[in-house]
């Protein structure tokens, strides 16, 4: 509980320190030039973030969560994940959308990984939990965020 309000708070914060764009013409204090506070895509400068998964779950021995985003080229994708408890020690895979292993990690208490998006489309993340005997729960986040963040 204690690290999601810390995601919380470092998301406040950066959010708070994009809007300042230094543009003489910001005069909604949006940070895009007095547009009334629209988002739009990564051409403009601005700093965009999704959240794509802010969960808990309970994964049993051996099972995975295996979750579907389109993502975009140039982006990011952020990723803690987190088991809560004892035995059950998640690994992730991330394939891209020719089905290419992008990233491999694990088995960890605790993983953490900034993924710098290389083609646009759906990629495929699977959280597997290794432990062949234990069923474990695993506190996962994954945000897509924008060049401009």
């Amino acid at each position: 509980m204690k690290r999601r309000t810390l995601l919380s708070m470092t998301t406040v914060i950066v959010a708070a320190t994009a809007g300042c764009s230094g543009n003489e013409n910001d005069t909604d204090g949006g940070g895009n030039g007095g547009n009334g506070g629209e988002t739009g895509d990564d051409t403009d400068g601005e700093c965009e973030q999704d959240v794509l998964v802010d969960t808990t779950e309970t994964v049993a021995a051996g099972d995975a969560l295996t979750y579907a985003f389109e993502l975009n080229e140039g982006w990011t994708l952020d990723m803690i994940i987190e088991s809560l408890g004892e035995g059950a020690r998640p690994t992730v895979h991330l394939e891209d959308p020719e089905g290419t292993l992008v990233l491999e990690e694990g088995p960890a208490e605790l993983i953490y990984e900034l993924v710098e998006i290389g083609s646009s489309g759906e990629h495929t993340l699977r959280i597997r939990n290794e432990d062949l005997e234990a069923s474990g729960e695993f506190d996962v986040r994954v945000d897509h965020v924008s060049p401009a963040c």
